[in-house]
């Protein structure tokens, strides 16, 4: 399972009930907890369950951009990253 930090960290990230919406969201559609438990989890549990799957990339307040682990390689190869 993924790291409990990792979740909090997200969901440090989460500034609205609408992500958070759409976190429970895309656990549904990932089908890998019934629907019934996505409804009862903490906001913590669905963000552990999300990034046993995702890797987290970046947050700008409003949006944040998750890339599926099995294709983090490919996104690496298309991303360009402008650092400071």
């Amino acid at each position: 399972m993924t790291n409990l930090y990792a979740a909090r960290d997200l969901a440090d990230k989460i500034n609205y009930i609408g992500q958070e919406r759409a976190a429970r969201n895309l656990l549904v559609k990932m089908n890998t907890v019934p629907v019934g438990k996505v409804a009862t989890m903490t906001e913590l549990d669905v963000y552990e369950a999300i990034l046993d799957k995702y890797k987290f990339i970046i947050s700008n307040g409003e949006n944040i951009l998750l890339v599926e682990k099995d294709k983090l390689q490919d996104f690496n190869k298309l991303a360009v990253w402008l650092n400071r």
